[in-house]
C-alpha cells in the first residue's frame, strides 16, 4: 500500500508540474500579445511627438528667417545706402555690394537649412548673393537666373508684405520666401529635400514618406527620391489615417508623414514577440506530449520495477529474466539483482570473520596464560641472583621481565610513544649485556612534548631492531639513530620517526621488495618485519601515513623514515 502511495504522487507531480508550466507558458504569451499592442502604440507616439517636435523647431527657424528677411530692407545700413540704380561700372557701390554679400553668406552660415540668402534690385535688375552680385548679362546658373526672372515678374505685387511660394528649379523643389518694399527684394531659398532628409534622421530605425501638402494648390509635394509609381500608389491605395500626421505650418501648408507598416525597430521587435508566442504555444504542446510519453515509457515501467521489489527477499526476484521495456531501467534493474547477490554474499563473508575474531580472541587468551609461566621463572631466577649478589643478573632478569610483560600486554593496536620508547631502551640494555658496552653506540633525540601520541604498538622496536640485526657489522663500531620530532610533511603537521645505522644499508632488491610488497630473505630465512610495518601503516592511518626506506651512500648506512599525520584534537 505504501508503494502504491508513492506511485501515486510521482503521477500528482508530473501533472502539477506540467499544469504550472502551461500556465506559466500561457501567462508569458499574454504578456507579450499586451506588450505587442503597447509596443505598437509607443511607436505611433514616438513618431508623433519626433515629427512635432521638428516642426515646432521649423516654425520657429522660419518665424527667425522672416524678421531677418524684414530688418535687411527696413534697418539694414548697407542696404539704406544703395541708389535706386546702378550698373556693373558703377565702382562707387562696390563697397557696399560687398559689405552686403558678406552679410547674406553670413546668415546663410547661421541657418544650415537655407540655401542662400539673397537681395534683388529691381530698378537694376540686380541681384545680390553671398556669392557676389549678378547682373542680367553676368548670370551663371539656372537657379539666379530662375530668381531673377521670377521675382522681376512679381515687382507689381503688394508691397511691405511676406511670400511664401513652392518652386521648381531643375526638377527640385524649394520653398522660396521674399519681403518686398519698393523695388527692392530681400528672400532666401530652401531645399524642401533638405527638410526631408531632416525628417527622416530624426525617425531613424523607421520607414516613413514625408510630404508637403501645398493647401494653396491642393497638391502633395514629395520627396525628390520618390519615384512616379510610389506616388501613384500612394494616392490611389488605402492608407491608414493612423499612419498619417499632419502638421500645419503658417504661410507654407501642412508637413505629413506617412509611417511605413512593418518597418522600425519596434515593429520589428513585434514580429519577434509573435515568432515567440507560436514558439510558447508549440512549447506547451510540446510538454503535453513528453508527459504523455513520460506516463507510457517511463511510468509504467517504474511501476512495474517497483512492483517487482516486493519480492527481494525471495530467490524469484533474483532469478526473474521478465523485461519492462525500458532498456535503462532493466540495466538498474540486473545491477541491482547483482546488488542483491553481492550483499548475500557480504553477509555469509562478514560472519565467517566474526568466527574468525572469535578463534583469535580465543587463541589470545590462551597465549596470555603462557607468558605467566616464563614471567615466574624469570622471577624466580631473579631472587635466586638477589639472594647470592649477582647484580648483573638482577638487572638483566629485571629487564627482560619489563621487556616480557610489554609484548604480552593488553591487545590494544596503539600506545603512547613514551612507552613505546622506554620499551626500546629496555631491548637496547638488553643488548649491551649480550654483546657489551663498545659494541655499538645507540643515541635517542626526542622532542618535547610528543609524549603521549599513540604510534603502532612495536614500531620502534621493529625499526630499530631490524637495525641492530642487518645494520651492524664486526668491522666497525655500530652506531644506531632514533630521531623523532614533528614537521610539516605534504601540507600536513606529521609525526616524524627516523632510525639510521652506519651498517651497509639496504640492497637494491630489498628496496625493490618492500616498493612492490615483495616477500624478503635472509639467509634462507623469510623476514617479515620491515613488510609488516608496511601493511599496518596502511590498515591503521592509509594515506595518512607514509613510510620510506633509503640509503646514506653505498654500502654505508641506511635510513627508516615514517611519517605519520597528526589529527587536530
Amino acid at each position: 500500500m505504501h508503494i502504491k502511495v508513492k506511485q501515486f504522487s510521482l503521477r500528482n507531480i508530473v501533472f502539477s508540474i506540467l499544469l504550472i508550466v502551461m500556465l506559466l507558458l500561457s501567462c508569458l504569451a499574454g504578456t507579450l500579445l499586451i506588450s505587442t499592442n503597447q509596443n505598437r502604440n509607443l511607436v505611433n507616439q514616438y513618431v508623433s511627438e519626433t515629427v512635432e517636435l521638428y516642426v515646432s523647431q521649423f516654425q520657429k527657424e522660419m518665424d527667425v528667417m522672416r524678421v531677418e528677411l524684414i530688418n535687411i530692407l527696413e534697418s539694414n545700413e548697407a542696404t539704406n545706402e544703395l541708389p535706386d540704380y546702378f550698373n556693373s561700372e558703377s565702382s562707387q557701390v562696390f563697397p557696399i555690394l560687398k559689405k552686403i554679400s558678406e552679410q547674406l553668406r553670413i546668415q546663410a552660415i547661421w541657418h544650415d537649412s537655407v540655401y542662400g540668402y539673397y537681395e534683388y534690385i529691381g530698378t537694376s535688375n540686380a541681384l545680390i548673393t553671398s556669392t557676389g552680385t549678378k547682373f542680367s548679362k553676368s548670370v551663371k546658373t539656372s537657379t539666379e537666373r530662375f530668381l531673377m526672372v521670377y521675382l522681376s515678374a512679381n515687382m507689381t505685387r503688394r508691397q511691405n508684405s511676406l511670400y511664401h511660394e513652392f518652386v521648381k528649379i531643375e526638377d527640385q523643389m524649394y520653398l522660396l520666401t521674399w519681403y518686398m518694399k519698393g523695388q527692392k527684394i530681400a528672400g532666401n531659398l530652401i531645399p524642401l529635400q533638405r527638410i526631408f532628409e531632416d525628417l527622416e534622421n530624426c525617425t531613424k530605425g523607421y520607414t516613413i514618406l514625408p510630404y508637403i501638402y501645398d493647401t494653396d494648390n491642393e497638391d502633395n509635394i514629395f520627396p525628390q527620391n520618390v519615384s512616379e509609381e510610389e506616388i501613384r500608389d500612394f494616392e490611389q491605395g488605402t492608407v491608414k489615417q493612423t499612419n498619417i500626421y499632419c502638421y500645419a505650418i503658417s504661410g507654407l501648408g501642412d508637413l505629413c508623414i506617412y509611417v511605413v507598416p512593418g518597418n522600425g525597430v519596434l515593429q520589428v521587435a513585434n514580429r519577434w514577440e509573435v515568432i515567440l508566442i507560436i514558439m510558447l504555444v508549440i512549447c506547451i504542446l510540446v510538454c503535453v506530449v513528453v508527459v504523455l510519453i513520460y506516463i507510457r515509457h517511463i511510468l509504467f515501467p517504474l511501476q512495474s520495477f517497483v512492483n517487482s521489489l516486493d519480492e527481494l527477499d525471495t530467490d524469484t526476484y533474483l532469478h526473474d529474466n521478465s523485461s519492462n521495456n525500458l532498456l535503462e531501467l532493466e540495466s538498474a534493474n540486473e545491477q541491482f539483482r547483482n546488488l542483491v547477490r553481492k550483499i548475500q554474499a557480504l553477509k555469509i563473508t562478514i560472519y565467517e570473520k566474526e568466527l574468525n575474531e572469535k578463534q583469535i580472541e580465543l587463541e589470545f587468551a590462551q597465549e596470555q596464560i603462557r607468558p605467566h609461566f616464563f614471567l615466574n621463572c624469570i622471577s624466580l631466577i631473579h631472587g635466586i641472583a638477589d639472594n647470592k649478589g649477582e647484580t648483573d643478573i638482577v638487572t638483566i632478569t629485571s629487564i627482560l621481565s619489563d621487556y616480557i610483560r610489554y609484548i604480552y600486554k593488553g591487545s590494544q593496536v596503539l600506545r603512547p610513544l613514551s612507552e613505546e620508547i622506554a620499551h626500546v631502551e629496555n631491548y637496547i640494555s638488553i643488548q649491551r649485556f649480550r654483546y657489551g658496552e663498545d659494541y655499538f653506540q645507540f643515541d635517542c633525540m626526542v622532542d618535547d612534548g610528543l609524549g603521549d601520541i599513540e604510534i603502532p604498538v612495536l614500531l620502534l622496536q621493529t625499526l630499530v631492531e631490524n637495525s641492530f640485526s642487518h645494520g651492524l657489522t664486526p668491522e666497525r663500531k655500530g652506531e644506531i639513530s632514533l630521531f623523532i620530532t614533528k614537521e610539516k610533511h605534504n601540507d600536513a603537521e606529521c609525526l616524524y620517526i627516523c632510525v639510521s645505522d652506519n651498517g651497509k644499508g639496504f640492497s637494491s632488491e630489498v628496496l625493490e621488495k618492500i616498493e612492490n610488497n615483495g616477500e624478503i630473505y635472509y639467509n634462507d630465512r623469510r623476514h617479515v618485519g620491515l613488510q609488516n610495518i608496511k601493511k599496518r601503516l596502511n590498515l591503521i592511518y592509509g594515506e595518512q601515513a607514509e613510510f620510506h626506506l633509503s640509503n646514506m651512500d653505498e654500502n654505508f648506512g641506511a635510513i627508516s623514515e615514517v611519517w605519520i599525520t597528526l589529527k587536530d584534537k
